[in-house]
C-alpha cells in the first residue's frame, strides 16, 4: 500500500518555519547570556560584534611531537534496568605526521544496574581522586562517566610519560565536574607545565546553545568565516570560574584550523601554557592539515579511531555474551524475558547485510 506522509509534509514545514525564525535575529547579547552547559561557568569576553577574529597560519612543524587521548565505549546488551557494556581510553603519540607510539588500555567490561552502578563508580572515583563522590551520575550517564574517569586516568599517564616540550591533545572539553575532579586536573596540569608540555582540548560538538537555540560555536563560525574567508582563524570567548580566578583552568576559543573546511571547533587552552595562543594555534593548522580530517587535528583522529568499538566487535561480544548464557543452562525463552526487542527484526537491512533469501 502507498502510505499518505501529507500530515507528516506539512509537520516539517511549521519545523522549517521555526528553523527560520531562530535564524532571523543574530544574538546580540553578551556571549553565553542564556547559554546551556550542565558543567561548568563561563566568564563572558565581550559584546559578540567586538569579538577580535585573529588569522592564523598553518606552520611547518614536522618536528612537533603530539599526544592526543579518546575514550571508546559500547553497550553488549540492556533494558531499563540494566546494561552490560564495555568501554577504554587510549593514546597515540605523533611526531610530526609520524605515529611513533600507541597505548591502547584493556576493554573494561561494566555489568551496569540502579541499584549497584554507584558502587562501580565509587571505587574507580576513590581510586583516581582519592575521595568518595559528593553526588552520583544519573543511571543512564554512569557509562560515560565511567569512560571519562578512564580518560582522566590516561592523562596522568600520559603527562608522567611524555618528553618535555610535548603537546597534549584532549577530545573534548577541559572541565571538571567536581572539586575532586579540579583538583585533579589543576595538579596534573601543574605536573605538565613544569615539562612544558601544553595542553588542549578540542570538542567535536559543544553543548553551549544561545537564548532560542542556536549553537554558539555555529554562530561564531559563521561570522569568522565571513570576516576571515581564506585563512585559518581563532578568537577567544570566555574564561572557566569568572567569580574564582584562583580555581581557572582554561581559556576558550573558538577556531577554525584549516582554510579548506567551513568546520570551526570550541577549543579549550590551559592558562598556564607554555606556549602562546598564537604558536598553538599554528601547530593545531599544521596538525589539522590532513586532507581527508581536513580542519580537525589528526592525532585525535586516529586516537579516536583506535579506541571506537565497531558493530562489528560489539556484534561479536553479544554473540558470545549468549553463548556463555546458554552454556550456564539460560534457555532462548528466558533470554527474551530480558533482552528480546521485535525491533530488532523488523529494522533489520536487508541490502546492508547482503542477505539473500533461499
Amino acid at each position: 500500500m502507498l502510505y499518505d506522509y501529507s500530515s507528516v509534509y506539512s509537520g516539517l514545514n511549521r519545523t522549517v518555519d521555526y528553523i527560520r525564525s531562530l535564524l532571523s535575529t543574530m544574538p546580540t547579547e553578551k556571549l553565553f547570556s542564556g547559554a546551556v552547559d550542565s558543567h561548568e561557568t563561563l566568564e563572558i569576553e565581550d559584546d559578540l560584534e567586538a569579538l577580535d577574529f585573529i588569522p592564523a597560519q598553518a606552520g611547518d612543524k614536522h618536528h612537533l611531537r603530539c599526544a592526543a587521548i579518546d575514550g571508546g565505549q559500547g553497550r553488549i546488551a540492556s533494558n531499563s534496568l540494566f546494561t552490560c557494556a564495555v568501554y577504554r581510553a587510549g593514546l597515540v603519540v605523533f611526531d610530526g605526521r609520524r605515529r611513533v607510539a600507541e597505548s591502547i588500555g584493556n576493554l573494561h567490561l561494566a555489568n551496569l544496574n540502579s541499584a549497584t552502578y554507584r558502587d562501580l563508580y565509587a571505587k574507580q572515583y576513590r581510586d583516581l581522586y582519592n575521595s568518595y563522590p559528593a553526588e552520583f551520575p544519573a543511571f543512564s550517564e554512569s557509562l560515560n562517566e565511567l569512560r571519562h574517569l578512564r580518560e582522566n586516568a590516561m592523562i596522568a599517564d600520559a603527562v608522567a610519560t611524555l618528553e618535555t616540550g610535548d603537546m597534549l591533545l584532549l577530545d573534548g572539553s577541559f572541565r571538571a565536574g567536581s572539586d575532586d575532579e579540579h583538583r585533579f586536573l589543576k595538579a596534573v596540569a601543574g605536573q605538565a607545565r613544569a615539562k612544558n608540555i601544553d595542553i588542549v582540548a578540542v570538542s567535536k560538538a559543544s553543548a553551549l546553545i544561545w537564548q532560542g537555540g542556536a549553537s554558539l560555536v555555529g554562530v561564531i563560525k559563521k561570522l569568522g568565516n565571513e570576516r576571515c574567508k581564506n585563512s585559518n582563524w581563532y578568537v577567544k570567548i570566555g574564561s572557566d570560574y569568572p567569580d574564582q580566578p584562583d580555581r581557572r583552568l582554561k581559556d576558550i576559543y573558538v577556531a577554525r584550523m584549516s582554510p579548506y573546511s567551513s568546520q570551526a571547533y570550541r577549543i579549550d587552552i590551559y592558562i598556564n601554557n607554555s606556549r602562546s595562543a598564537d604558536e598553538l594555534f599554528e601547530a593545531l593548522g599544521f596538525l589539522s592539515s590532513d586532507p581527508f580530517f581536513s580542519g580537525y587535528p589528526y592525532p585525535l583522529a586516529a586516537v579516536h579511531q583506535a579506541v571506537r568499538l565497531s558493530e562489528e566487535e560489539l556484534l561479536g561480544l553479544r554473540i558470545r555474551l549468549k553463548q556463555v548464557a546458554v552454556e550456564a543452562g539460560v534457555s532462548d525463552d528466558e533470554w527474551s524475558l530480558l533482552f528480546e526487542d521485535y525491533h530488532d527484526t523488523l529494522n533489520y537491512d536487508l541490502q546492508t547485510s547482503k542477505y539473500i533469501p533461499g
